[in-house]
């Protein structure tokens, strides 16, 4: 898959999965900023594949593929 492609799948992502989408507007922009700012606080380089690796790996820890 291409960071294009990928860019594209997850844009849509809500569409994708609209009976797993639990949070309202409001909390969705709250957990973007929240997001956003520990990627730039890291005292180290992250990209893409490492972020959604990682999210992965909670999702799993979490149960939340349940």
């Amino acid at each position: 898959m291409k960071i294009k492609d990928l860019r594209s799948t997850l844009s849509t992502i809500h569409d994708q999965f609209p009976d797993r989408c639990v949070a309202n507007d409001d909390q969705l922009l709250d957990f973007k900023i929240k997001l956003r700012d520990l990627i730039e606080e890291l005292d180290y380089n992250i990209d893409v594949a490492d972020c959604l690796s990682m999210l992965h790996e909670s999702f799993e820890d979490l149960e939340m593929y349940a």
